[in-house]
């Protein structure tokens, strides 16, 4: 069992020793999700991994969902197919989250503890994490390993591009908030809800 609990979820993926599955959220924008991945593969690699369940159903101009191109990536760097879980369904951050839920649940001892490190950009994890908190197995233990990208807090506003999607992810975080999942802020909150 890992000594960090859910009020660590924003460390550094360094800071946990095992999680027994890692959701990696795939990307519209392909840099993005190779950041993405290739954190998760370095994990595995280091053994703080047991699964990774590579989730995203979006189609990209290759005509390959973003799982597709994950799966493809990790294999590649020598992960083996066994430690790989599909999701190509999801288009939203709620869905891969509710669909990676799904897969938990069909693959994990409902009498034994679980915990999910969540596999994703910097700037995505506060939504990540707050769907994660309010829609899987109640008592999973949340670890947050978020990889630094392209577009992070030293260039955002330097590229339109990434000036762009901080700003959309901001008023999306904002509107989940609206709607009543956790804060972020106070990552101790007890579960909701929000279907």
């Amino acid at each position: 069992m890992n000594e960090l609990g859910e009020r660590d979820v924003f460390r550094s993926a360094d800071l946990f020793q095992f999680s027994d599955f890692g959701i990696v959220f795939g990307c519209d924008f392909r840099s993005e999700m190779e950041f993405r991945i290739r954190g998760a593969i370095e994990l595995v690699r280091r053994e703080q991994i047991g699964a990774l369940i590579l989730s995203g159903g979006m189609t990209g101009t290759s005509g390959r969902t973003e799982e597709e191109g994950m799966e493809a990536m990790a294999l590649d760097a020598g992960i083996s197919s066994a430690r790989l879980l599909l999701e190509e369904t999801s288009r939203t951050t709620q869905q891969n989250v509710l669909e990676c839920a799904n897969i938990i649940r069909s693959r994990h001892d409902h009498s034994q503890p679980c915990s999910v490190a969540l596999i994703t950009s910097d700037w995505h994890m506060s939504r990540a994490w707050m769907m994660a908190k309010a829609h899987l197995p109640p008592g999973t233990t949340i670890f947050c390993a978020p990889q630094k990208t392209t577009c992070n807090a030293e260039v955002w506003s330097e590229t339109v591009q990434c000036a762009c999607l901080i700003r959309s992810e901001l008023r999306l975080v904002k509107f989940a908030m609206q709607r009543g999942y956790p804060d972020p802020r106070r990552s101790n909150e007890p579960r909701i809800d929000a279907s």
